[in-house]
């Protein structure tokens, strides 16, 4: 099995990238996939607000007002899981339901004002945490990063929405 990290990280528990290793098709791809889910753990694990609310109020202020079967659906998360966050959010004044113009059985989420300086507070602190994890990086690696994270997503769009 490959070493997940360099030796100068050998205090570091194993992580993802030692999963990886058996099912990857090489040690570049274990590399790879393994970064990632490391990535995500990582991005995920100091953040999380006690309810795990914020990414629900980052969606409304980046898409508008919409049903919750809608919110869960662009969230990746059931629709039971979205209503306990949106009863938390409208509780704590951050979200207001509102009658649906076009269907009366449904009503649209919307972020209350309160709500929107939620969410881009939520949104500035991450941006800082980025912006200080990276400061002393090279301009020109900051800009291959962000190339290459994008051609990354788009072609992970791409493969998720080609039928089987």
């Amino acid at each position: 099995m490959q070493q997940a990290y360099s030796s100068g990280d050998a205090n570091r528990a194993p992580t993802a990238r030692a999963v990886v290793t058996s099912a990857a098709s090489s040690p570049a791809m274990a590399d790879l996939v393994g970064v990632l889910f490391d990535f995500l753990y990582v991005v995920r694990r100091g953040h999380a607000d006690a309810a795990a609310t914020a990414p629900v109020l980052v969606r409304l202020a980046a898409d508008g007002p919409m049903r919750a079967c809608d919110l869960a659906e662009r969230l990746h998360l059931d629709q039971s899981t979205v209503s306990r966050h949106v009863t938390t959010l409208e509780t704590e004044g951050l979200i207001r339901r509102q009658p649906h113009d076009l269907d009366r059985r449904a009503h649209l989420i919307g972020l209350t004002p309160e709500g929107s300086q939620a969410a881009s507070a939520a949104v500035a602190a991450r941006v800082r945490e980025f912006e200080s994890v990276v400061a002393d990086w090279p301009p020109g690696d900051v800009a291959d990063l962000t190339r290459l994270l994008t051609a990354f997503v788009n072609g992970l769009d791409a493969h998720e929405r080609t039928p089987a």
